[in-house]
């Protein structure tokens, strides 16, 4: 089941990153992975893959909202929650914790409309000072390319297109093939080139800056708002792992991850889960 999974890989992002060694060294870089909310074409069984054509259901922008209110505090200064139409009263009264994480530097953002979406609801329910102004729109944060799948019903493919859909089910990356293309090999690959841009960009910021490596006191904190598939890529090529590791760490709609990588590190430290927790788990798609 979902909540089996999903404590699978609690337990091991525990085991690799007790919350207490994300605090050391201090000039790490911490990297945080959000889905965006739910999708009409995930309430209907629709396969999007990098299409653009879905929008947030009302329940979606309810889940960004909430992220906004768990991660980072969810109330502009001067300002009440109930004022914002998209939060609920149960987020309101929840006896959860708040996760208030610190106040971000830079925003990567996929240019999928519902990617952008997500963000658009983050700043209305966060604090100014919690988010920056700007923000860059990354082309290779788009959601996997699943070419002549999008657009198309599961149930349809399961039927129609049965041994690549099960081995799309089951994470198997190189049995999973459309239109003569293994599409898990390809995200897997963009998924390191992303890394690659974003890494580069900080230590390009920290020369002009004139910080040298291990000189700076805080680190950084980088948002990254994108998609299900890609985030499990995200996640997986920063500690190494290959595309068969696909479906072992799965996204719900406004999950979030944090991951904390040393500057000039081939690889990344440690990471942990924010959003959800376990009780929260209802639906990945």
């Amino acid at each position: 089941s979902l909540l089996f999974i999903l404590s699978l890989a609690f337990t091991e992002a525990l085991q690799i990153s007790p919350p207490t060694s994300l605090s050391t060294p201090s000039y790490q870089h911490r990297y945080y992975i959000l889905r965006h909310g739910e999708t009409d074409a995930n309430a209907s069984g629709k396969i999007q893959g990098s299409s653009d054509f879905s929008r947030l259901t009302e329940r979606g922008r309810d889940q960004a909202a909430h992220a906004a209110i768990r991660a980072f505090g969810g109330t502009k200064e001067g300002e009440n929650l109930s004022s914002f139409p998209a939060v609920e009263e149960d987020d309101l009264n929840s006896s959860q914790p708040k996760i208030t994480l610190p106040p971000m530097d830079h925003i990567y953002v996929s240019p999928l409309t519902r990617a952008l979406e997500t963000l658009s609801i983050l700043r209305q329910n966060t604090c100014a000072s919690k988010l920056p102004d700007g923000h860059t729109v990354l082309h290779e944060l788009r959601e996997i390319d699943l070419y002549g799948w999008e657009g198309r019903d599961k149930y349809d493919l399961k039927s129609n297109d049965a041994q690549s859909y099960e081995a799309w089910e089951v994470g198997d990356p190189y049995n999973f093939v459309v239109d003569g293309k293994r599409p898990l090999v390809e995200l897997w690959s963009r998924a390191e080139q992303v890394w690659d841009v974003i890494r580069r960009h900080h230590q390009q910021q920290q020369d002009f800056e004139g910080i040298g490596h291990g000189e700076s006191s805080v680190g950084s904190d980088t948002l990254l708002v994108c998609h299900g598939s890609l985030g499990q890529a995200l996640l997986c090529t920063a500690f190494g792992w290959d595309e068969t590791h696909f479906r072992k760490y799965e996204f719900p709609n406004c999950g979030l991850v944090e991951i904390s990588w040393v500057p000039l590190e081939e690889r990344a430290r440690n990471w942990r889960w924010h959003l959800p927790e376990l009780s929260d788990v209802k639906n990945v798609y």
